[in-house]
């Protein structure tokens, strides 16, 4: 699978996972602290990150993630990609 798929895939995935949240007191729920942006992460940004992470991970994609609320993550010393 190349790496545009992947990503394809991972964004229905964190469609799938937190499209039901949005507006509900599940997706506030919880002060996770602050954004690289400064702003509270919440638990539907978590949810979306780990959704993310846990399927690179299950496919074994060796990349670099960047991200905002969870801990940045390196997968692998030779990365295929920086995501």
């Amino acid at each position: 699978m190349d790496t545009i798929e992947i990503l394809r895939t991972a964004s229905k995935l964190v469609y799938e996972n937190v499209k039901d949240l949005a507006g509900t007191k599940e997706a506030v729920a919880g002060n996770f602290g602050r954004g690289a942006g400064g702003d509270i992460s919440q638990n539907i940004d978590i949810i979306a990150e780990k959704t993310v992470l846990d399927y690179l991970k299950k496919i074994n994609f060796d990349c670099v993630c960047l991200v905002r609320n969870v801990v940045g993550w390196n997968y692998h010393q030779t990365p295929r990609a920086l995501l």
